[in-house]
Parts: C-alpha cells; structure tokens; sequence
C-alpha cells in the first residue's frame, strides 16, 4: 500500500498528465476547426525563427501537408498522454 505522501504525488502527477490530455485536444479541436474552415486557396503558412526570419507559402500541397502532419502527431502524443494515465497503483 502507497503512504499518503506516495498517493499525493501519484495524484499530482496524473493531474500534469491529464492537463497535458487536455492541451493537445484542445489544440487537435482548433486544428480541425481550421481544417474544416480552410478552403485551400487562401491559407498560408509561416514559420519564424528566433533571428526573426520567416519562411511563407501558400502553396496548396505544402499547406495541406503540414496540417495532415499535425493532424498525425497530435493524434499520437494524444495515444501517448492516455497511456500514462493510470488510476490504479
């Protein structure tokens, strides 16, 4: 059986992990309401780096595959988070 201090660490732990679960949806929600939003004649992507020098395009192929690509690691560090959070122990 975990001591008191044990179970009030596990607690606090799960509680990092499950607002992590819930930062990723709420950015996998966002996402999605940009995709169903984007009509893929008007978007444009934009990198900055810390000097402050951008990289744009709004070229179809390139935006629509940064967005599935986002889509995708979302949805596995989503099926990471869920694994990590664990009531039992």
């Amino acid at each position: 059986m975990l001591t008191l201090e044990k179970r009030i660490q596990k607690l606090e732990e799960l509680s990092i992990i499950i607002e992590k679960w819930r930062k990723l949806n709420e950015a996998k929600k966002n996402l999605t309401g940009f995709k169903l939003g984007n009509d893929g004649l008007s978007s444009t992507i934009t990198l900055e780096d810390a000097a402050g020098r951008e990289f744009k395009t709004s070229h179809n192929l390139v935006v629509s595959t940064v967005l599935d690509t986002l889509q995708q690691v979302l949805d596995e560090k989503i099926i990471e988070v869920e694994t990590q959070i664990d009531f039992a122990g």
